[in-house]
């Protein structure tokens, strides 16, 4: 979407460095496309591109489970990775949890990651979706994300 590649690795202090190049083309098999969706021609009229890692059947299945439905003899637990939130991680958080445990909760916005446009002739105001994960293109190439609240973003999982 925004037309840059990252390269992370860590420096002598051990502090995270992540180095954005731009890239003007992605190829797949005979396959070209421009990159940088945002730099598009009529792209300033996309506020944002919305992308949920968790939206899929399993988060039916947990979320009808946790309402009461389905029978009581199945047991799930949900394990993947969450966001980390030290700047300098070299890797997510593993995480694994009982689906029928009663504090076990799930929200559908769980996973939700808005990647705003810099050039949008109305930006998205992120109040409207206020428990996702908000990027934002920073001049240098790389990205500045916002996470609202004490939850850990998910960035996958299995059931």
């Amino acid at each position: 979407m925004y037309g840059y590649e990252h390269d992370a690795h860590h420096d002598a202090d051990g502090k995270l460095v992540v180095v954005a190049t731009r890239v003007a083309k992605h190829r797949w098999g005979q396959r070209t496309v421009t990159s940088g969706f945002f730099d598009l021609p009529g792209a300033e009229h996309v506020s944002a591109v919305i992308f949920n890692s968790s939206a899929t059947l399993p988060k039916f299945n947990r979320i009808g489970y946790v309402a009461g439905f389905g029978s009581r003899r199945v047991h799930m637990i949900r394990h993947g990775t969450v966001w980390n939130p030290d700047p300098d991680a070299p890797e997510p958080i593993a995480f694994a949890v009982s689906v029928d445990d009663p504090d076990y909760a799930e929200s559908w916005t769980e996973g939700l990651d808005v990647f705003n446009n810099p050039r949008a002739a109305i930006p998205l105001n992120p109040e409207h979706f206020p428990a996702a994960v908000h990027h934002y293109l920073q001049p240098d190439g790389n990205l500045n994300s916002i996470q609202a609240g004490d939850f850990a973003q998910p960035l996958a999982s299995w059931t």
